[in-house]
């Protein structure tokens, strides 16, 4: 009987969770290199974001997260910045993606989509702001599903503002890795925990 029950269980936990597997939050590490002007003399960045791995695709094929769907972390120029959206202090997160010309300046060019991660935190004066973005063919199909978006290291590029401290500086630069952190999804944790807890009780019934 318990294991009917324990199988039942797995079973409509799993068909239940297939729905809302893909909008589980997604990370990706990423690094990078600022040309020309270094920021604080350092030239290599690193960090990761989240978003909203199935994200609602708008009429326009485009996608625009905020909120809790999207936070940045960037460790650049010796500091590590914490980019989520809340009020005080100001400090926002952003991703859009869509097709062009929509997207980009160039609507003769070929179709291409644009993928656009940001952040931005302003204190009094004080604003520092990061940005990257890819360009790849199109492919409007991968916005449905985030876990499969190219990101194209070849055509991207990052743009960093920062004016804390009374300074100003300016850098640009490329992404020179990206990579999709793996992680188990909501109906696969779903499944080994219920099974742990059949197992457990059936262990328990035995020593009766």
């Amino acid at each position: 009987m318990l294991a009917r029950l324990s199988l039942a269980i797995v079973v409509s936990i799993a068909l239940s969770t297939q729905r809302t597997a893909g909008a589980s939050p997604i990370t990706y590490d990423f690094a990078g290199t600022f040309g020309g002007q270094s920021l604080n003399g350092i030239s290599q960045f690193n960090g990761s974001f989240t978003i909203n791995g199935d994200p609602t695709v708008g009429s326009s094929g485009s996608v625009a997260e905020g909120g809790s769907d999207v936070s940045l972390t960037v460790n650049m120029g010796g500091q590590v910045y914490n980019f989520v959206n809340q009020q005080n202090p100001v400090i926002v997160a952003s991703f859009t993606a869509g097709e062009s010309p929509a997207w980009i300046a160039n609507p003769t060019g070929p179709p291409q989509d644009e993928a656009i991660v940001s952040g931005a935190i302003q204190s009094g004066n004080s604003l520092v702001a990061f940005g990257m973005s890819f360009y790849s063919p199109a492919a409007v199909d991968q916005l449905a599903n985030l876990r499969n978006f190219s990101f194209p290291l070849g055509t991207s590029s990052v743009y960093v503002t920062d004016t804390s401290g009374g300074s100003y500086q300016e850098a640009e630069g490329t992404i020179t890795s990206i990579e999709l952190v793996s992680t188990p999804e909501p109906s696969t944790l779903a499944v080994f925990a219920v099974l742990g807890i059949a197992a457990m009780v059936h262990r328990r019934q035995k020593r009766r």
